[in-house]
């Protein structure tokens, strides 16, 4: 038995001490090295999703696995915030599994669009439009119309002139400020509607420019010293109601036969001038309730048409032609 004892092989204690030791000492270097690689990954995914303008996809639900160590799992939930743009992930897509890690390792790509801080703002290339109450179309030296359309103001400019408008007797306000303060002007919405200057020194030819003055209710150029021809364009006054230019001596010529297209016209008063010829036919158009045309050489023709339309006219007064 003791010779047994003799021979039975010595356990060297201090051995398996130092093997102890350096298990430990291994496996506490590998946990260490996945703590590490750990704490790294995460600052390295944090500040790609914190960086301005960075859009980072990312699975609500992904989780990363490290499985280095023997009997060690170690899972790291990857939560998205407000800056992150998360893409759905089926529940059948498998989520990836790191099993080592190395300073060789791909972390995710983040795309940033730079942000320009110090940009000056984009400078428009468009060419300006002018303003609608700026008459564009007139002198620069002649006041800007606030209320009435630019070729209102410049027809009435026009007629000014070619009735020279400075020796009238009243002239107020003309070709300043706004036309409807001028005197016998009246506006409505922003249009001319009333023109009324009787007895004012109104002398030359009247302006074919008052043509534009397509809002036009109320003409009335009665006892002044015009002289020529009534022009055509005033066949383009399509709400005129009243004309009247009676009591112009030097009014010459007939009544233009674009008088026809004036459909609204009520009265029109053409006394004492030299104007002659027939009426125009074409006036059966209208449905006038006047119709004052004595002290000229103006007269109806025989046209049965022209006089069956004449008895329906309440106040009437004019030759037949002979």
């Amino acid at each position: 038995m003791h010779d047994l004892a003799q021979n039975e092989p010595k356990t060297d204690v201090p051995t398996k001490a130092k093997r102890g030791c350096l298990g430990r000492a291994w496996s506490f270097t590998w946990r260490a090295v996945i703590i590490l690689g750990i704490f790294y990954l995460g600052v390295s995914v944090g500040y790609n999703m914190e960086r301005p303008g960075s859009q980072v996809a990312i699975a609500p639900t992904a989780t990363l696995q490290w499985t280095r160590a023997p009997g060690l799992v170690i899972t790291s939930p990857i939560r998205s915030t407000p800056q992150v743009t998360s893409t759905p992930v089926s529940s059948n897509t498998p989520l990836p599994t790191i099993t080592s890690l190395s300073t060789d390792t791909l972390l995710p790509t983040a795309t940033v669009v730079p942000t320009l801080t110090n940009a000056p703002p984009p400078t428009s290339t468009a060419t300006p439009r002018p303003s609608p109450t700026t008459p564009t179309s007139l002198s620069t030296n002649m006041p800007v119309a606030l209320e009435v359309d630019d070729s209102e103001y410049a027809a009435l400019a026009v007629f000014y002139a070619s009735t020279r408008g400075e020796n009238w007797v009243n002239n107020d306000g003309w070709l300043e400020g706004s036309p409807c303060e001028w005197y016998g002007i009246t506006c409505r919405d922003g249009h001319i509607i009333y023109i009324s200057l009787p007895e004012n020194n109104l002398t030359g030819e009247l302006s074919s420019s008052l043509g534009d003055l397509s809002y036009m209710i109320f003409l009335e150029l009665n006892k002044n010293n015009l002289s020529g021809t009534l022009p055509s364009s005033l066949g383009n006054l399509s709400n005129l109601e009243w004309f009247g230019a009676s009591n112009n001596p030097e009014l010459s010529g007939n009544i233009p036969s674009e008088f026809a297209n004036l459909l609204n016209l009520k009265t029109l008063s053409l006394r004492n001038n030299q104007m002659s010829g027939e009426l125009p036919i074409s006036l059966i158009n209208l449905e006038l309730d006047r119709l004052w045309v004595e002290g000229s050489n103006l007269c109806a023709p025989v046209n049965v048409d022209f006089q069956q339309w004449l008895t329906g006219i309440d106040d009437l007064i004019v030759a037949t032609c002979e």
